[in-house]
This record gives structure tokens, sequence and C-alpha cells, in this order.
């Protein structure tokens, strides 16, 4: 069980670079945007974003749920 771990681990953290990689060529980011770049489900998405917000590196902005946006968290 403590392998299956570590995998999930290096995989959220590969994933959240090439995360970050994206905003190098957009200021602005969709969940959409990231189910396209990893081939990830829409859960999933969320849950890198997610984890990049509560780690204070994007924020969220928009009106609602539907139309979230993230951006890199100014310093």
């Amino acid at each position: 069980m403590r392998r299956l771990s570590n995998v999930s681990t290096i995989l959220s953290s590969f994933s959240k670079s090439k995360i970050l990689e994206l905003f190098k060529t957009k200021s602005e980011l969709t969940n959409n945007d990231v189910e396209k770049l990893l081939s990830v489900s829409d859960a999933t998405a969320t849950r890198y974003l997610d984890e990049l917000e509560k780690e204070k590196i994007i924020e969220a902005f928009g009106d609602s749920k539907r139309a979230t946006k993230y951006r890199l968290k100014n310093k």
C-alpha cells in the first residue's frame, strides 16, 4: 500500500509541474485546459487545481463554479 501511495505522490507532483509549465504560455487556465493537457478526468483535474490553490501557488477567480478560472498567485 505504501508503494502505491508513493507512486500517486510522484504522479501528482509531475502533473502539477505540467500545469505550472502551461502557465508560462497562458495567463489563465480552466479545469478543461488541465483535463486536456493531462488526459485526466474532471475530478482529477479539479483535485490538482485544488492542491495548487491550497499550496497558495494559484488562485481561483470567476463568478461561479462553472466559470472558474485559475491564475498564478502574486507573491
